[in-house]
């Protein structure tokens, strides 16, 4: 029988072992790994820290954590694709602990459901694919799912601390894709009359003060970047991160939008759920 604790390190284990094979066995990816990474390379290289470039000319499709904490890494271990996978494989090893967490705290009287979470998350089609890639969305879940955590938490004690926390981390969302983390926190935000608990949690209008507390917290984080960052392009960011890219993609008119009919995604549902 496998040790409790050497069980419970075997999702990320395995994870590890993804990472890798992906080292060992593919190239970057074009044309997003390869960017993303010449991006992180440039920031590094100049020593810039609040405007990303490409080709030495401000990059103004994507906010720039993801960006700091390869160039973090590189500044520890030396610069390489290796050492950019640690940020990638930190992230997605807290989709596996916080997916665990919120398991938890929904079905405190249920281990049974939390133990099977971790091998759940990273045996998912969509978590294999992403975990190995450097991009952004493996660090935008990680920001998501804490932010649930910490809605959930002042939900059921009213804690303002709470939402303040988790306006924070959908800021640190804000920095790691853009604006795009609120759709994915507004969701369970607006339809906390159907999942609230009746015993115990805030009525709705109190739960919705504290979301939009969040929301002002929010804006702390998304602030110290984005006053400097704005004014070193002279406002070019504001526009083409928030109006250009967010709203672009949402309504397609963007040129790399990837916009496909509703149908599109219904087919594409059921291989989310395909282990």
């Amino acid at each position: 029988m496998i040790p409790t604790r050497i069980e419970r390190l075997l999702p990320y284990l395995f994870l590890l072992a993804l990472l890798c094979i992906a080292l060992a066995f593919r190239p970057l990816l074009p044309v997003d790994e390869t960017r993303y990474l010449s991006v992180a390379w440039e920031m590094y290289l100049g020593g810039h820290v609040f405007v990303p470039t490409m080709n030495f000319a401000p990059y103004l499709q994507k906010p720039p954590l993801l960006f700091w904490l390869i160039d973090l890494v590189w500044n520890i271990f030396g610069v390489s694709r290796a050492a950019a996978m640690l940020v990638i494989f930190a992230a997605s090893s807290l989709v596996i602990w916080l997916t665990t967490l919120l398991a938890k705290t929904l079905f405190p009287e249920r281990p049974d459901i939390a133990s099977r979470i971790p091998w759940l998350v990273a045996g998912s089609t969509v978590f294999v694919i992403y975990s190995t890639l450097i991009l952004f969305d493996m660090l935008l879940t990680a920001c998501v799912v804490a932010a649930l955590l910490a809605l959930l938490g002042f939900a059921r004690t009213g804690n303002r601390w709470q939402a303040v926390l988790a306006g924070l981390f959908i800021g640190l969302g804000v920095l790691a894709k853009g604006p795009v983390v609120l759709i994915h926190i507004g969701a369970p935000v607006l339809l906390y009359p159907l999942w609230r608990d009746r015993r115990a949690g805030l009525a709705p209008l109190q739960f919705f003060a504290g979301a939009g507390l969040a929301i002002l917290a929010a804006l702390v984080p998304v602030a110290i970047w984005l006053a400097p960052a704005t004014i070193l392009t002279k406002g070019s960011f504001v526009y083409d991160l928030v109006w250009n890219q967010s709203a672009g993609r949402v309504t397609g008119s963007l040129h790399n939008s990837h916009g496909r009919p509703f149908y599109f995604y219904l087919m594409l549902l059921p291989l989310m759920f395909v282990p």
